[in-house]
């Protein structure tokens, strides 16, 4: 229950055009979208600036406010790919988190920023991630999240 009111109030905001639930941080919505080779949970942790924060798994999504300027994300390892973004004080972003399907393996292939349209499409097909899977409750929102 808690799960469809999390997602109700998302896509209200989300309807409404609502930016950020605070002027004096950015929003970002971060997501996995689905993968089909794996019936297993495949999920991995998710950095900020060299602070664990979240593990994310297919097709779950959460929502960060982070203060403005620069910020690091990666999954798992640096090496496998990230962003580095300077983010705005109300602005919204969205961030992909890439998988590789190719081969006998799922692996893990970046994070990327996508654009507003795409992200708010994604994670209309998502499920917020479960409070279990939150690292840091200061960055992430977890009023967004499945029990």
């Amino acid at each position: 229950m808690r799960a469809i009111v999390g997602v109700g109030v998302l896509s209200l905001l989300l309807s409404l055009g609502v930016k950020t639930q605070d002027a004096k941080t950015a929003t970002l919505f971060v997501y996995m979208p689905h993968h089909s080779w794996t019936s297993w949970r495949f999920s991995g942790k998710f950095y900020v600036d060299e602070k664990k924060t979240a593990e994310i798994s297919k097709d779950r999504y959460f929502v960060l406010h982070l203060s403005p300027g620069k910020h690091d994300f990666y999954v798992r390892d640096k090496k496998l790919g990230g962003v580095n973004i300077n983010v705005d004080a109300g602005s919204t972003y969205y961030l992909r988190v890439n998988v590789d399907e190719g081969g006998m393996r799922v692996k893990f292939r970046g994070v990327s920023i996508v654009p507003r349209e795409e992200g708010e499409f994604a994670i209309k097909q998502s499920q917020p991630i479960k409070k279990g899977d939150i690292y840091d409750h200061q960055l992430v929102d977890a009023s967004i999240s499945s029990p």
